[in-house]
């Protein structure tokens, strides 16, 4: 009765849930009913329940820091498309932050480089990457909450986290991915 209550169930909601009358539900809860099955469904619709709502918790309290790959793997701007569609194909990312300088100048996605093939053809083996890469990535602070990190995932292919002005990792939608998939997420 205690974590039901605590949950701001009712015992009809609790009972429908667990597939019996709201009468046995009382019963249990009072302990004169001593069905172990029952009992059973209830406790595993309860834990259910537990374990959803501390997970959507912890969807509100992950941070970028918790979650960003870090070192993050730049292309310069110098490059050529050959060349990081190279270094995309040896280490599985589909996008780079494009740096000139030490600074995010840019970005460069696969979609970018294809793009580039489409416009240019035969051409774009020597096209660099500064004539054609897209805007920076978003840079945000490495306190960012995983909701706010989603809204901007759905608008750009990666965010930058910045810890004490300097740019410590990447986020993906692979990385959100990760979280969701993760163990830590189901307790």
């Amino acid at each position: 009765m205690e974590t039901r209550e605590r949950l701001g169930w009712t015992q009809t909601r609790l009972a429908r849930a667990a597939k019996i009358s709201r009468p046995s539900l009382a019963k249990i809860e009072s302990g004169i009913y001593k069905n172990y099955e029952l009992i059973e469904a209830v406790v595993n619709i309860l834990r259910q329940e537990i374990v959803k709502r501390s997970a959507g918790e912890r969807v509100l309290t992950t941070t970028a820091e918790e979650i960003m790959a870090s070192p993050i793997t730049t292309v310069k701007a110098e490059e050529t498309l050959p060349e990081v569609w190279k270094k995309m194909h040896d280490t599985a990312f589909s996008q780079f932050p494009v740096e000139s300088r030490r600074k995010i100048v840019g970005s460069i996605t696969e979609r970018g480089i294809n793009s580039a093939i489409n416009e240019y053809r035969e051409k774009a083996k020597r096209i660099k990457v500064r004539d054609v890469m897209e805007e920076p990535f978003p840079i945000i602070p490495s306190s960012t909450p995983l909701p706010l990190i989603i809204q901007l995932l759905q608008r750009y292919q990666a965010v930058l986290v910045s810890k004490k002005g300097r740019i410590a990792g990447i986020i993906t939608n692979t990385d959100i991915g990760k979280i969701f998939a993760s163990k830590e997420m189901e307790a």
